[in-house]
């Protein structure tokens, strides 16, 4: 009897054990639980503070860095503990590292090993421990020093070709990912309408079914066929929503449009990549639509047609320092606090780059001009997209991996194969290609930008490249003595 009595004492001590423990991890840390139950739990735990910083964003600009609303929390593969504390005591929703968009960051390694120097910051200082969720660029390929650099989003609408755009955005996607991205901030689905437009190389036609199939396309090979986003795809973005044709070519510029022009025209590619790809994320643009309206505070583009009719779940993210605009630029806030609240209060669910009006968020919801559900819902989708993307199980990027894809080798033969694809075939009238060596005695290259990389906006440093003069004269054409007598003209 006294075995059994001792017996019966332990399995009643381990069973209370067990459960505690059990009871003891969160819903939101069980990876096994549904998506919607464990946002329900986190947003249950957060205070107000930690909601708005979910909302909020952060850059490192490297060397570049200055006072105010972007210090410089990584630089030379150091972080600034104190920097950190100040910016990052409640989280952060995402990050972006515009060092390496200006070409001062090294490389993948880097990359990635800066990324995990600040997750893992966030992941070990922070309550709650909500992982980051750093976005870069990727119009036409990663925007990092050594990544694939692929023809520029005017060319690859010229290869007509969905599947291959499909292939190219799945290596773009896993060379983004490899480093610890999560979103990127492509597709763009502007028309290109105005030859003045300074942007139009970042756009694939000015054909509103072309732009849709090929964003389609584009979407499904960043983001995969899964709901849930595995760690060789990000979310993207669908970007400018909307431009349409900016009044005298600049980038800024109003629309003004009917309606119908607009529904018909300008947002179908968008309406078909938000219910056919399911894509992550929208961004407004920064000009006007509907008689003089901003898009950051457009409440019939951002919830009457984007959430009411389109029924888009995801996120809504500001194009950089637009939100700031409404004050400096449109002057329809008076500073940076009331324009934060009037872009969200408009439909804009984060802030990017860098925070300047959403910190104010906060306050406005303790005052109750904007309500806590609302706030709430915002929050939701951020982390919904947050454990979409797996970030809680894999919050971290691995550097060696991220050396090995970044820029291989495969990646460049498929660049090889889009630029092919790309080209654009003219009339050869009277003959005049191939160029015979015994009638041409000497070929002029003119420009200076004969003997410059000119990959475009939006273009990392790919390890290997070469000029229009260093092309021309490497050409099959050339292998004769006239390959001595090309010569540049400034």
């Amino acid at each position: 009897m006294r075995i059994t009595g001792i017996v019966i004492s332990l399995v009643a001590i381990a069973i209370p054990s067990a459960w505690s423990q059990k009871v003891s991890t969160p819903i939101y840390r069980d990876a096994a639980a549904p998506i919607s139950d464990r946002v329900r739990d986190l947003l249950g735990k957060m205070t107000i503070d930690e909601k708005v910083a979910q909302l909020e964003s952060g850059i490192n600009l490297g060397s570049l860095a200055g006072p105010g609303n972007h210090p410089a929390l990584l630089d030379k593969g150091a972080l600034n503990a104190d920097l950190a504390k100040q910016s990052l005591a409640n989280g952060l929703g995402t990050y972006a590292f515009l060092d390496e968009f200006f070409g001062l960051a090294k490389g993948a390694l880097d990359a990635a090993t800066n990324r995990n120097l600040l997750q893992a910051w966030v992941l070990k200082n922070t309550r709650l421990g909500i992982p980051i969720m750093f976005h870069a660029e990727a119009l036409h390929g990663y925007v990092l020093k050594g990544a694939t650099s692929f023809p520029q989003a005017i060319a690859l609408g010229s290869t007509w070709d969905p599947e291959l755009l499909t292939t190219m955005f799945t290596a773009v996607a896993k060379e983004a990912r490899s480093t610890g991205n999560a979103l990127v901030l492509a597709p763009v689905l502007d028309l290109s309408r105005d030859p003045r437009y300074g942007r139009a190389e970042e756009m694939y036609s000015e054909d509103p079914y072309l732009v849709a199939r090929l964003g389609t396309a584009a979407v499904r090979g960043l983001q995969g066929d899964s709901p849930l986003i595995d760690q060789e795809h990000v979310f993207a973005t669908a970007k400018h929503f909307v431009h349409g044709q900016p009044e005298n070519g600049t980038n800024a510029g109003p629309n003004d449009f009917s309606e119908r022009t607009m529904r018909s025209v300008f947002l179908y590619p968008f309406q078909e990549v938000i219910q056919k790809a399911h894509i992550g994320a929208v961004m407004p643009s920064y000009n006007e639509n509907n008689g003089g309206i901003p898009s950051s505070e457009n409440t019939w583009l951002l919830k009457q047609v984007l959430r009411n009719e389109w029924n888009f779940p995801g996120l809504t993210v500001s194009d950089y320092f637009a939100v700031e605009q409404l004050a400096i630029l449109q002057h329809v806030a008076a500073d940076a606090a009331s324009a934060g609240v009037l872009a969200f209060k408009s439909g804009v669910d984060m802030e990017l780059p860098t925070t300047a009006g959403y910190p104010a968020l906060a306050a406005a919801v303790r005052s109750g001009e904007i309500s806590e559900q609302d706030l709430n819902q915002a929050v939701e989708r951020v982390l919904t997209t947050k454990f979409r993307a797996g970030l809680f199980e894999h919050p971290y990027a691995d550097p060696k991996h991220a050396v090995e894809t970044v820029g291989s080798k495969k990646n460049i033969d498929l660049a090889r194969k889009v630029a092919d694809e790309a080209i654009v075939l003219l009339k050869n009238q009277n003959n005049v290609l191939p160029l015979d060596p015994a009638r041409i005695k000497t070929v002029a290259v003119i420009g200076p930008n004969a003997v410059k990389m000119r990959l475009g906006t939006y273009s990392g440093v790919p390890s290997y490249y070469v000029s229009v003069l260093d092309g021309t004269r490497r050409g099959a054409e050339f292998q004769s003595p006239m390959r001595r007598r090309i010569s540049m003209i400034s």
